[in-house]
């Protein structure tokens, strides 16, 4: 679907709630906050309008704190709030080159249908040794924790699911042991209370995931060979 500024107003307003009414936010918000170390570089990938962004960077002031995103209206807004954030447009070639010691992915994966692609992209830009941090939401039916970007859709007639898959623990494993990657911790938020727990459960609203980038290990050729020849 189109990710227009009537698209990112609905969704603000969905999590707006999710902060400021129901808390449920602030918990996901503090466990990718625990991901990262003061003084490191971070990229917040899809960010919409910054808030996830902002956060960091208040929480964290010594981070070097990105953001990125596809939609440009959501970028107009994010620059215009500042915070101490850069932003980015993640598909103009200015985050070529770059690495991040921590690259943040947060309800961004379950609107995308080449999951693969994107965490490879996302690969490239972790530092080896870095991190990902991925947020996911936990639907019992696809699209149930977008009903206000749904009630958007169905005044404008076109009802399509903003959410095009439903991601658990087993499949981000999957997918991201194929680009190098070890899940460290998983944690589930809750809409109600207990706000954080270890298992996914009915009212389970997003899965938090820290994911270290194994580094490759470098076999210099000349030293095998001279190992061999003393062997």
């Amino acid at each position: 679907m189109k990710y227009d500024l009537k698209y990112s107003a609905a969704a603000e307003t969905a999590t707006y709630l999710g902060r400021y009414m129901f808390q449920y936010k602030n918990a996901e918000l503090g466990l990718i906050l625990d991901a990262i170390d003061d003084g490191t570089q971070v990229l917040d990938f899809g960010c919409n309008d910054g808030w996830v962004s902002r956060r960091v960077k208040r929480f964290k002031p010594g981070c070097d704190v990105s953001g990125a995103d596809i939609n440009p209206e959501a970028l107009v807004k994010a620059r215009r709030r500042k915070g101490g954030v850069e932003y980015f447009d993640s598909e103009n070639g200015d985050l070529d080159g770059r690495t991040f010691d921590v690259v943040i992915l947060s309800h961004v994966l379950e609107h995308v249908h080449a999951r693969e692609e994107l965490l490879e992209r996302l690969a490239t830009l972790t530092k080896p040794g870095g991190r990902l941090v991925i947020s996911v939401p936990q639907e019992r039916i696809r699209g149930d924790s977008t009903l206000l970007p749904w009630a958007m859709n169905v005044v404008r007639g076109r009802f399509i699911n903003p959410h095009v898959v439903i991601v658990r623990l087993n499949a981000l494993k999957l997918l991201l042991a194929g680009i190098g990657f070890e899940i460290e911790l998983s944690t589930y938020t809750n809409l109600f209370w207990p706000r954080v727990s270890s298992k996914r459960g009915l009212q389970s609203h997003s899965l938090i995931v820290q994911a270290r980038r194994i580094p490759t290990l470098h076999v210099d050729p000349v030293c095998v060979m001279e190992s061999l020849g003393q062997a």
